[in-house]
């Protein structure tokens, strides 16, 4: 098996706590069976679930005090400490405003939404789960309220809360089932794939 050593650095997606968290199928790239570009980008799924997610979700959030980012953006938060969100909500008063926007951001969202895993570890111990919460209690910790993954294959949210002693609990909530995000935003999973004319993923995902 590769060592993380031999692993090169453009393979790295993410960086949680000094754990470093590679491209989903990066063993085939470095066996030479695959392009690093054919494993980077995201499925037909994924993208219509983001897709999805943000178009309703959008009406639902005071633009004038949140801000809204999509496009897996880049968080620093520490050294050694570099990841990203499918989608994140930002209250605009947590951001600098004289911040270099060329770079990562530096807070956390008040909000993180991931649609599925797409990495893998260099090790035979990581397993999604154990991604799911570190990397969720790690923002948590940062000072994010809450990290929504939109799981396709299970047909659920796992939402990842702080809880009021301090400990970071999971929780699973049906697609078909509303679940309020903060304020007046609801995910209503189901009901929008419905409108979108896109009930099949609630069977065939």
């Amino acid at each position: 098996m590769e060592t993380a050593l031999e692993i090169p650095t453009r393979l790295v997606k993410e960086v949680i706590n000094g754990k470093k968290y590679y491209y989903k199928g990066y063993r085939s790239v470095l066996r030479g069976e695959k392009k690093l570009e054919s494993i980077m980008g995201s499925s037909d799924l994924q993208s219509t679930l983001v897709t999805v997610l943000i178009t309703y979700l959008l009406p639902q959030i005071n633009r004038k005090l949140y801000q809204v980012v999509v496009s897996e953006p880049g968080i620093h938060l520490g050294k050694n400490s570099n990841f990203s969100n499918d989608i994140a909500i930002y209250r605009k008063a947590d951001l600098p405003p004289d911040r270099d926007r060329n770079k990562y951001f530096s807070v956390a969202p008040v909000a993180a939404i991931e649609v599925d895993i797409r990495i893998e570890s260099d090790d035979e111990v990581t397993d999604d789960f154990s991604y799911m919460f570190e990397k969720s209690s790690q923002l948590i910790l940062a000072g994010t309220a809450t990290v929504v993954w939109v799981l396709s294959r299970i047909q659920s949210l796992v939402v990842f809360a702080a809880q009021p002693d301090g400990s970071v609990q999971p929780k699973v909530v049906p697609w078909t089932t509303p679940y309020s995000l903060f304020g007046d935003a609801e995910i209503r999973l189901a009901e929008w794939l419905e409108a979108e004319g896109e009930s099949d993923l609630l069977r065939n995902s």
